[in-house]
C-alpha cells in the first residue's frame, strides 16, 4: 500500500482530549454555580449586616444630637458588630447615668440656694425688726430725756471734735436766747456765750479733752 498523507489520530489520545474538554465545561460550571450560590447567600447577609449597623449609626447620631434617652440595641451576636452594639449601649448607658446625676446635683444645689437665701431673707426680716424696735425705743428714750431736760431746765448738746461744731438741742437754745441757725454751729460762737471769767477754763478743760 502506499502512504497516505493525512495523519491519524491514536484512539487513546482523543478520548484524553474528550475527557479533558469535559473536565474543563464542568469545572467551569461547578464554578459558576458556586458563584450564584456565594452571591445567593452574600445579599442576605449584606442586608442583614447593612440593618445592624444602621441601627448602630442611628443611635449614635441621636446622641451625637443629645438625645440620650435610646433604647438598648438589640443585636444578639458575639462578632464585631454585636460587640459595637453593646459598646454603644454601654456609652448610652454611661451618658445617661452621668447626666441624671448632674440634674440631681444641679437640683439639690438649686435646693440649698433657695433654702440659703430663706434663711438670709429670715436674718434680715429679724434684724429689720430687732433694728425697728432699737429706734423705737432709743426715740421713747429721747423723748423722755427731752421731757426731763424740759422739766429740769438744762439743755444737751453734742461736741464734734472733728469739726469744732456744737449740736445743741431746743432747750440748749431757749436757755441761751439763741435762735437756731443750723444743725451745727461753730463752738466759737457758743463760747461767746459763757461768762468772761469761764471763758478761759472751759477753753482750757476743752483742749485736756481733745
Amino acid at each position: 500500500c502506499g502512504k497516505s498523507g493525512l495523519k491519524r489520530l491514536d484512539p487513546s489520545k482523543a478520548r484524553i482530549r474528550r475527557s479533558q474538554h469535559d473536565m474543563m465545561w464542568r469545572a467551569s460550571g461547578t464554578a459558576a454555580v458556586a458563584l450564584l450560590i456565594a452571591l445567593a447567600l452574600a445579599i442576605p447577609i449584606a442586608r442583614r449586616l447593612t440593618r445592624r449597623l444602621s441601627r448602630i449609626i442611628d443611635v449614635a447620631t441621636s446622641i451625637a444630637h443629645g438625645d440620650f434617652d435610646q433604647p438598648a440595641i438589640e443585636d444578639g451576636t458575639r462578632d464585631e458588630i454585636g460587640m459595637l452594639a453593646g459598646a454603644v449601649n454601654t456609652m448610652s448607658s454611661e451618658l445617661r447615668r452621668t447626666f441624671r446625676e448632674l440634674a440631681e446635683l444641679n437640683e439639690a444645689q438649686h435646693l440649698r440656694d433657695l433654702a440659703e437665701k430663706a434663711k438670709l431673707e429670715t436674718m434680715v426680716i429679724e434684724r429689720t425688726s430687732n433694728l425697728e424696735e432699737s429706734r423705737a425705743e432709743a426715740k421713747g428714750i429721747a423723748e423722755r430725756f427731752a421731757l426731763a431736760s424740759d422739766a429740769a431746765g438744762f439743755g444737751v448738746w453734742e461736741w464734734s471734735p472733728l469739726d469744732d461744731t456744737l449740736r445743741p438741742d431746743d432747750q440748749t437754745y431757749r436757755l441761751f436766747d439763741r435762735s437756731r441757725k443750723a444743725d451745727a454751729e461753730p463752738l466759737g460762737e457758743w463760747v461767746t456765750c459763757v461768762h468772761a471769767d469761764d471763758r478761759v477754763r472751759i477753753t482750757r478743760e476743752l483742749s485736756v479733752a481733745m
